[in-house]
């Protein structure tokens, strides 16, 4: 017997997993980190939780982390999701289909939130300390998630081996009410029970003190006492266990090497070399590493299996019994020969075809610096691991980049890799870093260049850095001609981002002419792409829609380049087109961007999706949409070009909803931005700093800051988003009684619409700002028609604030007083709380209290719900998962999740089965 039957000493550990385990009987998650050295028990207690949800009929999957598998990404989450088929039996199928190529955390939510609309469920993941980067994020969000589901996580793992990253997961669950169990060295009584269970009888006083020596270690006492049962070193006098020597058993008091030393040696080779192969095996590799063939493994592995050094998994798969075991007899190994090996094993997995991420921890361990077959390998695996753990790509290049020498025509690619891979993984400033660490060193100009290029590429970083690093590799001799047309194109962009575009547009006819040269049609549709921005930023919407539109004719864009365009194409249509219009397109990206699987496209659908509907006035549904994207934890410290549009539109959302805490938030992101950061992005996050400073009666400080980011020349955004930019400067002159700032509003707005003729928005708001500035009631009307008609409803509701307001300085009472109460309905229609309260502020002060009724929503129960959170609730109570509910309504998983956190907040329930009783029950109320 290799363990005690019952397991000894968790009695407490074992209760609360009994209590996590009904309360996922009753619909909620929980969250149970384990914690415990080697040989602490920390497998036997997962175990131990496995068989108490099994017996309540839970669906099972378990997995261990492989240090061996660290590169490749999700494996131990694979195997989960493998399990659950199994577990589920037929109706896993329509849970788990075929494992795709490139998985990611949506993919792994959505089978796991189908398979917990099954069953309840326990996940039970071991050695997390071991697990790949992306695993170990997935479990900083998965179960936040999914905590509505009736899943149990089990996630083990040794806190003295825990990465950083696994640390700052670990605490942040903590932080979201996940349990801690720290498992300690076991109890005197505990000792006295296990002897019992495995000796059957009561120790005496000699082997209670020799089992002292195992320092309350399961393993070590559970390897003690079978050691003494088979050597014979006990015996049974009347119920008491008695030692007959003074001896430790050989298999205790022997170390690892003299252990082997008495297998024979076909067995003692065999148990070293498969100690490099990873926690499992399979029997044709390790015949292939001893070069024989797999008939004369055979009686070499029987006698590992029967020694308990091996053990064999149902599936054929070959194993050491504990990694104590396999890291004792690897220890045993001269690390020369464990590298050789490691590189061996490396070498027969290619020739298998095993792709080359599969063998890249092999590759690490055991090449050898000057090694180049095996940099080229760990260069191919880290751009195949790029778009799925950007983070774990980087430092395989890096491990790469050890490999060869300073000369090596290898070493321009992998550091624009290994930069890249850094920018995506969200850690530019490090990028930039280390390639400008490489940049340090003389390289050929081509990899110079290539390597500045994908500096001035990263959005993620100051644009001002992102113009050095362009111009820098222009200033180069023999830059391959499409590189320096990508180059132009790149500073063309960069240089706006800073905000000189005198100097964009300068450069405009050089880009061109080297787009031209090289002759490659994908570099003259990213050429186009950005120099489409420069009549953008002068404010010629249509004539920049009409570049951006030709960039998609011209060629093929990279896949890094297209989901920059299509979001830049997104944006350009916000002045021209009707916003109900640009949601459709939007959503009909955001299908194709989950169809291939790319997470940062869907996000840019997602965010012009959000600004969209902010126009149209669906105020809820553009916060939950832009909540969604930003995790709590996840959100930037400072704006970039990336999430600024994201988190200012959140910002203004929130300012109209009223919610003070999602706006104090994003007004602290965006006074970070501002005070560290210069051009376009500084004026964006400002932008909404004033509106804040406004909305609070703050005009001296919106003034202020207005002039700080340069006034109406500079201090505009000139990418605006929602093009009533120039109202509120209008709206802040009259605050200010500026006659120069109102002249400016009334300038820019009437050569906004010169540029654009016959686009019937921009003509409703330069009707708007004209007759704000000139307290024209009825150019106000007319606004007021124009702004309806193209669907810009919020701004609608204001126009109609502001002619009520009129009407009553003109001595028009009651006809004031009726407009602003049609105001306060619209936004009470709108859900603009902040705005439908001062207009209620406005109408006291002449003396009328207005109580709109059904017309306002309550914060509680179903008439609280939006349309949109009705129709999640709806379907999510008809047992779908996030994600076919969220192909349904054209949005998200994560806004699906965060239009269900709201929903249960107001109705108040925690879990989907009370979701789901609640709307058997009430759901006709609607």
């Amino acid at each position: 017997m290799s363990t005690s039957p019952t397991i000894r000493g968790r009695d407490v550990e074992l209760a609360l997993i009994g209590d996590r385990v009904r309360d996922a009987r009753r619909g909620l998650g929980s969250t149970v980190l384990v914690e415990a050295a080697a040989g602490f028990g920390k497998t036997r207690l997962l175990a131990e939780a496995a068989r108490v949800a099994g017996d309540e009929q839970f669906a099972m999957a378990s997995a261990i982390a492989d240090p061996g598998d660290q590169n490749m990404t999700f494996v131990p989450m694979a195997q989960l999701i493998a399990a659950l088929a199994g577990a589920l039996g037929g109706s896993g199928q329509s849970v788990v289909a075929e494992s795709a190529p490139a998985w990611d955390v949506t993919e792994i939510e959505a089978r796991l939130e189908r398979a917990a609309l099954v069953k309840p469920m326990m996940i039970c993941l071991d050695d997390v300390q071991w697990a790949d980067p992306g695993t170990i994020a997935a479990l900083g969000v998965l179960p936040r998630r999914l905590r509505s589901l009736p899943i149990v996580w089990m996630i083990a793992y040794r806190p003295g081996q825990a990465p950083p990253s696994l640390r700052d997961v670990v605490d942040r669950l903590v932080r979201g009410g996940a349990d801690r169990l720290v498992l300690d060295r076991l109890g005197e009584d505990d000792v006295a029970l296990v002897i019992s269970d495995i000796v059957h009888g009561q120790a005496d006083t000699e082997l209670l003190h020799l089992a002292d020596r195992t320092e309350g270690s399961p393993y070590l006492l559970v390897e003690l006492l079978r050691g003494l049962l088979e050597e014979g070193l006990v015996h049974r006098n009347d119920g008491l266990v008695e030692l007959t020597g003074d001896e430790l058993p050989v298999r205790v008091r022997e170390t690892m090497r003299e252990r082997l030393n008495r297998l024979p040696s076909g067995s003692r080779q065999a148990a070293r070399v498969a100690s490099v192969l990873g926690r499992w095996f399979s029997f044709s590799l390790l015949a292939a590493m001893l070069d024989v063939s797999p008939g004369a493994v055979l009686a070499p592995v029987d006698e590992l299996v029967r020694t308990d050094l091996l053990t064999e998994t149902a599936d054929g798969r070959l194993g050491f019994r504990h990694d104590l075991i396999r890291e004792a007899v690897r220890d045993t190994l001269p690390a020369s020969a464990r590298r050789a090996l490691q590189r061996q094993a490396a070498d027969l997995m290619l020739a298998r075809g095993a792709p080359p991420l599969q063998v890249a921890s092999l590759l690490v361990a055991g090449a050898d610096t000057g090694d180049r077959f095996a940099a080229e390998t760990l260069l191919s695996a880290a751009r195949s691991l790029r778009s799925l753990d950007a983070a774990a790509a980087a430092d395989l290049g890096r491990k790469a980049l050890d490999m060869i020498g300073p000369e090596d025509p290898l070493r321009g690619p992998l550091v624009a890799q290994v930069a890249l891979s850094l920018h995506i993984a969200g850690r530019a400033e490090e990028g930039k870093a280390f390639a400008d660490t490489a940049l340090r060193t003389v390289l050929p100009p081509a990899q110079e260049a290539e390597i500045r290029l994908q500096i001035a590429k990263m959005l993620w970083i100051p644009a001002e850095d992102r113009v050095d690093a362009a111009r820098r590799a222009l200033a180069l001799d023999g830059v391959p001609l499409d590189v320096r047309a990508n180059l132009l194109a790149n500073l063309v962009s960069s240089s706006q981002g800073a905000g000189r575009f005198a100097e964009a547009k300068a450069l405009g006819p050089e880009a061109e002419q080297a787009a031209a040269a090289s002759g490659d049609p994908t570099v003259a549709a990213f050429t186009d792409m950005c120099l489409a921005m420069i009549p953008y930023a002068e404010g010629r919407f249509v004539d920049a829609l009409e570049r951006q539109d030709r960039a998609g004719k011209r060629g093929t864009l990279t896949d890094i380049d297209r989901p920059e365009r299509d979001a830049v194409r997104t944006r350009f249509l916000g002045p021209v087109e009707h916003p109900a219009a640009i949601v459709r397109i939007c959503e009909a990206g955001l299908v194709a961007a989950h169809r291939v699987g790319s997470q940062w496209t869907a996000m840019v659908w997602e965010q012009q999706r959000a600004v969209a509907l902010l126009v149209l006035g669906r105020l809820s549904d553009a916060a939950a949409t832009l909540e969604g994207l930003y995790e709590p934890d996840e959100r930037p410290r400072v704006l970039n070009t990336v999430d600024a549009s994201g988190v200012v539109a959140l910002g203004q959302a929130a300012l109209h909803l009223g919610e003070a805490r999602t706006l104090a938030v994003c007004v602290d992101l965006a006074t970070a931005t501002v005070a560290s950061t210069g051009g376009e992005l500084r004026v964006q996050a400002g932008w909404l700093l004033l509106r804040a400073a406004l909305a609070r009666g703050n005009v001296a400080g919106a003034r202020e800051l207005l002039d700080r980011l340069g006034g109406v020349s500079r201090g505009v955004p000139r990418w605006p988003m929602w093009q009533d930019d120039l109202v509120w400067i209008a709206r802040l002159a009259q605050s200010s009684d500026d006659s120069a700032l109102a002249e400016a509003a009334r300038i820019g707005a009437a050569t906004r619409a010169s540029l654009n003729p016959g686009v019937d928005a921009i003509a409703a708001f330069t009707t708007y700002t004209a007759a704000l500035l000139d307290r024209d009631t009825e150019g106000l009307a007319e606004a007021m028609t124009g702004l309806e008609r193209t669907g810009r409803l919020l701004a609608h509701a204001f126009a109609t604030e502001d002619q009520g307001r009129l009407l009553l300085d003109q001595g028009k009472r009651e006809t004031g007083i009726e407009v602003l109460s049609t105001a306060l309905e619209r936004y009470a229609v709108l859900g603009a709380a902040w705005d439908a309260g001062r207009v209620r502020r406005r109408l006291r002060d002449v003396g009328v209290r207005r109580r709109l009724g059904a017309t306002t929503a309550p914060r509680e129960g179903w008439a609280a719900l939006t349309e949109t959170e009705l129709n999640v609730v709806r379907l999510v109570a008809e047992g779908q998962t996030n994600r076919e509910v969220a192909e349904q309504l054209f949005v998200s998983p994560h806004t699906v999740s965060t239009h269900l956190r709201h929903s249960f907040a107001k109705l108040g329930v925690n879990s989907r089965v009370d979701l789901a009783r609640l709307f058997a029950e009430h759901g006709n109320e609607r």
